[in-house]
């Protein structure tokens, strides 16, 4: 085996105990706030979309979620319910419904990021900004690697 094809299990490896401390870290949050893991991601998804200011519809969460549109009915009407998530009719078209957080949702989306962002900071406070420009791109090319991965699963990766 080469020594990149080494460095690159390496990495892969390093990545997959990513994933999956980060599933477990949600897993748990999503516990302890009584929520189930799709209401938790339901929450995060608009909670991150509404800080960019993205109006969400059902439709998008549905999709997002990959679920069919009567389960994402049913959830939405779950978080609601709870005072976790608002409905307010889409001002460009007023058939759809556009879904945001409650200040609650807004809440428990924030208690589970702001931990993670104080504890990046610190792990990250060594490294230059030159390191972390460059961390930043390799992560934005795994994503989209995995994403299309998602999509294309038999196919193999363009190394480009």
């Amino acid at each position: 085996m080469s020594s990149r094809s080494a460095t690159e299990q390496r990495l892969a490896l390093q990545l997959h105990r990513w994933v999956a401390a980060s599933g477990e870290l949600a897993h748990r949050y999503a516990e302890v706030t009584d929520l189930n893991p799709s209401d938790f991601a339901a929450i995060l998804y608009l909670w991150e979309q509404g800080l960019e200011d993205n109006p969400v519809t059902a439709s998008q969460l549905a999709k997002h979620l990959k679920v069919t549109p009567a389960a994402v009915t049913y959830l939405v009407e779950r978080l609601v319910k709870r005072g976790l998530l608002e409905r307010a009719p889409n001002p460009e078209d007023r058939r759809q419904v556009l879904l945001s957080v409650s200040a609650d949702g807004g809440h428990l989306g924030h208690g589970f990021l702001a931990p993670q962002d104080a504890w990046l900071s610190r792990t990250l406070a060594g490294r230059s900004d030159e390191e972390l420009t460059t961390a930043i791109g390799i992560l934005a090319d795994l994503t989209d690697a995995l994403a299309h991965l998602g999509t294309h699963h038999h196919e193999e990766p363009n190394h480009d």
